[in-house]
């Protein structure tokens, strides 16, 4: 008799901090990396050096696919979904260098310098390869279906924000604080998001996690959360774990 797939009803919401994926963007030097290292037993995946100055556990990710060798992404997953190990949170740092890792693990197998040297076959083949390991770290689960959090930290970029007036195109004088992906990739990756924080920095250094699409005096935030009417999280959170946990906990009803 096949096996019956439905489900008996409907399941209990993501409520815990730990239980969601995120992904947290913001220009170079603004502190994701120590932000994300202040998150319970974390492990990098490092694919720039962006923990040297800090006490951290990571591993060095080189490559996307590098079987029987040292800093394959793929194998990497591998090991943390087969081995005992103590970590919680697993931070991918950045998205950015990983996608050139996979556009180059998918010209290597293509045998050509660029995806468009295969029309269409190229690009498809990245794209599937790139939401294939995106959702794997995503839904990552360790050792006796541990549960495991997935933080993801990107690069992003300030377009100019131009409209339509008249019968001419004028510079509105603000930016748009979006991922510096490319937009098919971009795409795939904020798909699998639960939470998708932009950074914000005062003039004074404060810094605040943005959570929702955002427009300040000058820039326009590229975020979003998921959620319901009455159960959001706050637009803007102090950027510490802490302040994140409380906030979590005052919206969802779960702290860890």
């Amino acid at each position: 008799m096949t096996q019956n797939l439905l489900p008996k009803g409907r399941h209990k919401p993501r409520s815990s901090i730990l239980a969601s994926r995120h992904m947290i963007q913001g220009l170079p030097k603004v502190g994701k990396t120590t932000f994300a290292n202040s998150w319970p037993k974390p492990l990098f995946l490092a694919t720039e050096p962006g923990t040297h100055l800090l006490q951290a556990a990571e591993t060095e990710i080189n490559s996307w696919d590098n079987p029987g060798g040292s800093g394959g992404f793929i194998q990497v997953l591998d090991q943390l979904a087969a081995l005992d190990h103590p970590y919680e949170t697993i931070i991918l740092d950045t998205v950015d260098n990983l996608y050139s890792r996979c556009q180059e693990h998918v010209c290597q197998e293509l045998g050509v310098t660029h995806v468009s040297d295969k029309p269409y076959k190229g690009w498809d083949i990245l794209k599937s390869t790139w939401t294939k390991g995106i959702h794997r770290l995503a839904s990552l689960r360790a050792r006796g279906n541990r549960s495991l959090c997935s933080v993801f930290i990107g690069h992003t970029k300030l377009d100019p924000i131009k409209e339509k007036r008249g019968s001419g195109i004028v510079d509105t004088g603000l930016h748009l604080h979006r991922s510096a992906l490319p937009p098919a990739a971009r795409g795939i990756l904020h798909s699998a998001m639960d939470f998708l924080y932009g950074v914000e920095v005062e003039d004074n250094g404060t810094r605040w996690l943005i959570t929702q699409p955002t427009q300040t005096k000058y820039t326009r935030y590229e975020c979003g959360s998921r959620g319901e009417p009455g159960r959001m999280l706050p637009e803007r959170i102090p950027m510490n774990y802490a302040a994140l946990s409380t906030a979590f906990e005052e919206t969802f009803g779960e702290k860890k």
